[in-house]
């Protein structure tokens, strides 16, 4: 099991005390939870500089929690508070949560809030997974492929024995504690499923960075994952489906289809722009561009390079949006749902029963069967005459060379705690 907590809780004595490192967990993952929503609801980007605002607000704990971490739990959280660790707020006062339960409220000590945060491993039995479902939107349109795609989620986990690796590639990420947090909360044994007003597919993997998601192991074995190149603009190119009709002509329509089809629009557009923009700046520009209103998109750096080079598809993307921009993210959000859980994924469960899971336009499989997924992402776009090409997700070195056991399996000569199972 994998726990977010202070550095110096993993220095002290505490750091053999593993339901003192859980319950610290519990408190810090709640304090980022919650900056996390509020970041959210102001739209604000990257991590917050101010401490106070992610670790100033008390975290209500219940009583039924902290009995399932540890069912003699007061002493703990005594010592805890005693040695600087946490805070309690005795002033509170709650009503019951809805399970009845009393809730206690806690804060990491105001002392360790410039502490770094890091993730680390403790002694626990495998943790039995229970998976909250939410679906809506194009649920019942593509109800068989949802339901594979929430049986296997459970056949995936991160290699705890590569903690240290996992914990450097959350560094690289612009929030990089969220992300810890996130791979935390993996080992609660609560996990969701949920498709959303668009059709789109969600779990716990979703918003996982994509360094650490390719880091995952499907039983123990080595993970591979695919999606499209250039998977929005191509999508473009079925805008008939919205009922307008223009005519392309041929010349731009033939650069566009070979640009997409070789995955390098944003450097096309990138290596045309002012200031040269890096490839993925582009690419998050452009997406954007697409999704907001045509007035908004005009004042786009990438849209005059676009505009230019292809005039016709310019004028499409704003006959879309012409009254609702909205429009353009149901019509690009409709054939990517239709494309991944229509086509790839009923092909793919059709063909054979292995696990994998979903990202949007990307689906992992273990690498014994990168086969059967090639065969049918090449079926797919072919079948939907979609300019794009299938492109392999790069390996990180956080998978061990060895093969993972599971659970209690003693035997095998690997600690309890380093099990690869949530």
């Amino acid at each position: 099991m994998l726990v977010l907590v202070p550095q110096s809780l993993c220095d002290s004595p505490y750091g053999n005390d593993k339901h003192a490192l859980k319950i610290v967990s519990r408190i810090v993952c709640g304090h980022i939870n919650a900056c996390r929503k509020y970041r959210s609801e102001q739209e604000a980007k990257g991590k917050p500089t101010n401490k106070d605002s992610l670790f100033g607000e008390w975290i209500n704990v219940s009583g039924k929690i902290l009995k399932s971490i540890a069912s003699n739990y007061r002493p703990t959280c005594a010592r805890l508070e005693r040695d600087g660790f946490i805070e309690r707020n005795e002033k509170a006062k709650y009503a019951h949560f809805q399970d009845k339960s009393y809730p206690y409220s806690f804060r990491l000590n105001s002392n360790r809030w410039t502490d770094r945060l890091t993730l680390y491993s403790v002694p626990q039995r495998r943790t039995k997974i229970r998976i909250k479902r939410t679906w809506s939107g194009l649920w019942n349109r593509y109800s068989n492929e949802y339901e594979a795609a929430e049986r296997h989620l459970t056949s995936f986990s991160l290699p705890e024995d590569q903690v240290a690796q996992l914990d450097a590639m959350c560094e690289q990420s612009t929030w990089p504690d969220l992300q810890r947090y996130r791979i935390a909360t993996l080992y609660r044994g609560r996990w969701w499923s949920r498709v959303d007003s668009y059709g789109r597919y969600h779990s716990p993997f979703t918003n996982i960075a994509k360094d650490i998601r390719n880091a995952l192991l499907c039983n123990g074995k080595d993970v591979v994952g695919y999606d499209f190149a250039n998977f929005q603009p191509a999508l473009l190119t079925l805008y008939a489906r919205t009922g307008i009709d223009i005519e392309i002509p041929l010349k731009e329509r033939d650069m566009y289809f070979d640009i997409c089809q070789r995955g390098s629009l944003y450097g096309f557009i990138a290596e045309r722009s002012p200031g040269r923009p890096t490839r993925k700046k582009v690419k998050t520009s452009f997406c954007k561009m697409l999704n907001m209103t045509n007035e908004d998109m005009k004042r786009m750096a990438v849209f005059p390079v676009f505009d230019e080079f292809f005039p016709t598809y310019s004028r499409i993307v704003q006959e879309i949006k012409k009254h609702e921009h909205r429009a353009m993210t149901r019509f690009l959000q409709d054939i990517e749902t239709e494309v991944i859980f229509g086509g790839v994924v009923r092909e793919f469960v059709d063909r054979s029963h292995v696990p994998f899971f979903t990202v949007h336009d990307s689906i992992y499989v273990e690498k014994s069967d990168e086969h059967i997924l090639k065969d049918v992402l090449t079926n797919q776009i072919n079948l939907f005459k979609i300019p794009t090409r299938m492109k392999k997700e790069k390996i990180t070195t956080a998978r061990s060379t060895h093969t993972f056991n599971h659970g209690m399996n003693v035997g095998s000569g690997c600690p309890p705690h380093q099990s690869t199972r949530f």
